[in-house]
């Protein structure tokens, strides 16, 4: 039994317990200062049988129980450091299992949002004034760990044996939403034979070289319900092309993004977005080389930064396939030339470097859709917006990175789901753990800087 747990000097009157029947005696209740050993007392557990599967609305946060520096530090609304947040993560989780044998996920969230509540600033999940997923997340993974480490030799040896391969799957397993992050995905009727007709002089305009933007995002939103269908409905790339074809203009889908999504990518939001890669590659540069996972190519990168640098920083990080969004070409290559291109999106670099070339094409379903783009970020942008349009999934090989991107520079906060790719017989989670992680590590950062 770890001896900073909790201290056994704490009174009785002083825990806040919760309890389902007031005939309980105090004797009966599990002491904090004998957490571990407690948890299989009879007496206790006959306590905790005897709770509500509803018994987190009425838990009580034992602030006083934390130590006087981290409740003064909370007080002043300061973020804790990563070893106070264990420290108290160990205090409260004791007093959860005192009451409660096996806490589960959605009893730790509640927890976790009390947490946040009482102490926003000190808590939440956030960077550059955005919420993260649903503000507690890194809080709730924070708990559910050290619940699973206390009772790692309890289910030891418990462990439920898992199908066989050919076990059918339920026939009611929930289904991912392509839906995932967007605020207009189906729209009400439509006058079909007006949508066709501005599908048509969308076309002629196009023919005629037309390159208005301000035209451009009328047209799209004016015929946006008929694009979901088409794009829904299955249609290849080649053939949207020919009928949508402004969908493939950086104007054309920014605009179509912002319909579905609700952000609009206008020259404010890339401002920010470079502020945003300028601390997170801040971040990276303030670690120690042989803990940023790639020294040499942190070097590389600390001569060039940018936002170029800080989303390699991020995939050498999370050690992804950088391969997976960065597609090589020469300088010359032209776009019948390309070969050998990802199915999901990607950012063709003509040049050896994405830190040095003088050009970027996007790339996606193994075709390229914009050509001669001067600027790394307009390269990002259209990648990851084809994502959301196309109703593509993150690569698992890609997945933390993408997520990151997702919440921390496009602002897209779900507090479910996800949009990576599924994996069998891997548990699935609100937020990415490794990007909860990372999030935390910048904004204490941030706060100490």
């Amino acid at each position: 039994m770890e001896e900073d747990i909790l201290s056994s000097s704490q009174t009785p009157s002083e825990t806040p317990w919760v309890t389902t029947s007031p005939s309980i005696p105090s004797t009966s209740r599990c002491s904090p200062g004998v957490l571990i050993s407690s948890l299989y007392d009879s007496e206790c557990f006959n306590s905790t049988r005897q709770l509500g599967n509803d018994w987190h609305y009425n838990f009580q946060v034992p602030w006083n129980m934390l130590p006087a520096v981290l409740r003064k530090k909370l007080d002043y609304q300061e973020r804790p450091t990563a070893r106070e947040r264990r420290e108290m993560i160990r205090i409260i989780v004791g007093e959860i299992l005192s009451i409660c044998k096996k806490p589960a996920k959605k009893h730790l969230s509640e927890v976790a949002r009390k947490m946040v509540l009482a102490y926003p600033k000190s808590f939440k999940d956030i960077i550059e004034d955005e919420v993260v997923g649903s503000g507690h997340d890194s809080l709730t993974k924070q708990l559910q760990c050290r619940v699973d480490n206390c009772r790692r030799n309890v289910t030891r040896g418990k462990q439920k044996s898992t199908p066989d391969n050919g076990s059918p799957v339920p026939e009611n397993k929930k289904q991912r939403k392509d839906s995932y992050g967007c605020i207009q995905w189906e729209s009400g009727p439509v006058n079909v034979e007006a949508q066709m007709k501005k599908k048509k002089d969308m076309q002629k305009m196009f023919l005629e070289n037309e390159r208005n933007a301000q035209k451009i995002e009328q047209f799209i939103s004016d015929t946006f319900t008929s694009q979901r269908y088409d794009i829904g409905s299955g249609k290849d790339t080649q053939a949207l092309k020919e009928e949508w074809p402004y969908l493939f203009s950086l104007v054309g889908m920014k605009a179509h993004f912002k319909l579905l999504t609700g952000i609009y990518i206008d020259e404010g939001f890339e401002e920010a977005m470079a502020t945003k890669f300028a601390r997170v590659l801040d971040y990276f540069q303030s670690l120690p080389l042989e803990k940023s996972r790639g020294a040499a190519r942190q070097r590389e990168i600390q001569a060039g930064g940018g936002p170029c640098g800080a989303v390699l920083m991020l995939l050498s990080y999370f050690k992804e396939d950088r391969a997976r969004m960065f597609h090589m070409v020469d300088k010359t290559c032209i776009t019948d030339q390309i070969e050998h291109l990802p199915p999901t999106p990607c950012i063709v670099v003509c040049g050896a470097s994405p830190m040095s070339a003088a050009a970027f094409m996007v790339a996606v379903d193994q075709e390229v859709i914009i050509e001669n783009l001067a600027s790394f970020t307009d390269a990002l942008v259209g990648m990851f917006i084809c994502y959301y349009i196309f109703n593509i999934h993150y690569p698992t090989e890609l997945g933390a990175t993408m997520e990151f991107l997702q919440r921390c520079i496009f602002k897209i906060n779900p507090d479910r789901g996800s949009k990576v790719e599924r994996q069998e017989k891997k548990k699935s989670n609100a937020v990415n753990p490794k990007v909860l992680t990372l999030i935390t590590r910048i904004s204490e950062f941030e706060w100490s800087a």
